[in-house]
């Protein structure tokens, strides 16, 4: 008589089952991969993904996009201006990639080609306020003074608190001389509009408006906002 073999008490227990590891290759989840290392601040593991999804999807027009964006931030600004024009081929429409080539243009040193871009973002969205404040940037160190003046003029109507606006238009206005301090009463130098933002947005935030001139700037001892602007409007 045979003897069936004993299995040892261990050995009979069966392993439990692993669930399967599953790698999604679907261009939507790669793009989404993509996206969210970009706003953790990683752009080249997301431009990896972006790659990746590329390889799948040629035609994917956003992650075309958002590559170009990848390496604009690494500072690879040739690269990145080649990649924006891939995107813009397969979206022309697209207002945000213009805008942030542009921004690669400007960093290139190819600044008349940046304007170009920064008129084509904002003919596709007129009221795209970062894109008219940018513009007005790049008007100013243009030294087109009155253009970059209306430029982020047209971004506070858009943004009334975009205080990069409110300190360009000041920059730009002091470069024309606008303020005559030491001259006469200085509110009367003010344009209309630009009296009545600065008061909007002193309102806004609890504050009184005060225009200060040459001698009371001095009073107060602010000569460097004297030596920067030729005068100032504070909020005090």
């Amino acid at each position: 008589m045979t003897e069936t073999p004993r299995v040892p008490e261990q050995a009979a227990r069966a392993a439990p089952a692993r669930a399967p590891i599953v790698v999604s290759l679907r261009p939507q989840d790669l793009f989404r991969q993509g996206l969210e290392r970009q706003q953790r601040g990683e752009p080249a593991t997301a431009e990896n993904l972006y790659r990746q999804v590329l390889r799948f999807a040629p035609a994917h027009a956003d992650a075309a996009c958002m590559l170009a964006t990848a390496l604009l931030q690494q500072q690879r600004h040739a690269e990145a201006i080649e990649q924006f024009d891939h995107a813009l081929a397969l979206a022309p429409d697209n207002a945000v990639a213009h805008h942030n080539q542009a921004a690669a243009l400007k960093a290139a040193g190819r600044l008349e080609e940046s304007l170009a871009a920064y008129d084509r973002a904002l003919a596709l969205k007129p009221d795209y306020a970062e894109a008219h404040y940018n513009r007005g940037v790049l008007l100013a160190d243009l030294k087109r003074y009155d253009d970059a003046v209306q430029a982020f003029g047209r971004a506070l109507a858009l943004q009334p608190g975009h205080a990069g606006a409110c300190n360009g238009r000041g920059s730009a206005l002091g470069r024309l001389r606008r303020f005559k301090p030491g001259d006469g009463t200085p509110k009367q130098y003010l344009r209309k509009q630009d009296w009545q933002i600065a008061q909007e947005i002193a309102s806004r935030h609890g504050m009184a408006l005060t225009v200060l001139d040459r001698a009371a700037l001095e009073q107060e001892g602010m000569h460097a906002i004297l030596a920067v602007g030729q005068g100032s409007a504070t909020f005090v």
